[in-house]
């Protein structure tokens, strides 16, 4: 299918599953930004878990075979890229939680604050988007397992499968994560007053974006990945046509 194609019932799910994600993560995103900048043990936790974050997505990034094939190389080198990237600024992120400190960090100019913090949602994005992501691959492999595949050494496809799906997420959550960091700096939220004042804009100005940006991301993965597989038979592929090193990552194992 491609992106200028009719809309289909798959493209209005698509959509009203990424408004709830754009909607979601802005609460998420903002709130997390807050306990950060106050909490001391909560930007602690942060900081480790982007740092454990970042080598995992570097780990897993090498892990996969499947984007070494001949015939998806340019694609896959491009994803393995952006991954090893996005990898990087979450370990910088994860070092950033360990200097945040509300006394100091609010007497910084914007030139300095507004970086750190954008730098900082964006890796708080990239980590909901692929939790999700992870989260709906699961739910799509557990709804499959009640269908008899054509073959017994057939293998799901997930609704996220392909290097152009893993660009678009990728792009995506940068802009997300962008668009909450300059934002919540721009505004100074962690410098906010009790009755949350300036927390009030940023959400105001942050949730719609989040919302139509969500909405097209997931109707463009939507669209990456393939016609619409309404029978259940098509929600296969085979090892027999596949090569090993699709198969590694199809299945995200070695072969």
């Amino acid at each position: 299918m491609g992106i200028g194609s009719r809309v289909h019932t798959g493209d209005l799910y698509a959509a009203l599953i990424g408004v709830v994600f754009g909607t979601f993560s802005s609460y998420i995103v903002t709130n997390a930004l807050i306990e950060v900048s106050f909490n001391r043990w909560f930007s602690v936790l942060f900081g480790t878990g982007f740092l454990f974050l970042g080598g995992l997505i570097i780990w897993r990034a090498h892990r996969q075979k499947g984007w070494s094939t001949v015939a998806a190389e340019p694609a896959a080198q491009h994803s393995r890229t952006m991954l090893h990237g996005f990898a990087g600024m979450i370990i910088l992120s994860g070092l950033f939680c360990f200097l945040l400190e509300k006394d100091w960090f609010c007497n910084l100019s914007p030139i300095i604050k507004i970086p750190m913090y954008s730098l900082l949602g964006v890796s708080l994005s990239f980590a909901l988007t692929f939790a999700f992501l992870d989260a709906l691959n699961l739910l799509h492999e557990f709804r499959l397992t009640g269908l008899k595949a054509a073959q017994e050494d057939a293998i799901p496809l997930g609704p996220v499968h392909t290097p152009a799906q893993i660009c678009a997420l990728i792009f995506g959550s940068l802009l997300l994560g962008l668009i909450f960091g300059f934002f919540f700096g721009s505004l100074d939220v962690e410098d906010d007053s009790h009755t949350h004042v300036k927390l009030m804009e940023d959400r105001y100005v942050c949730t719609p974006i989040a919302a139509v940006l969500g909405l097209v991301t997931s109707v463009v993965v939507r669209r990456l990945g393939g016609p619409y597989r309404s029978a259940p038979s098509t929600m296969y592929t085979t090892v027999g046509s596949m090569d090993k090193e699709e198969v590694a990552f199809f299945a995200d194992q070695d072969v």
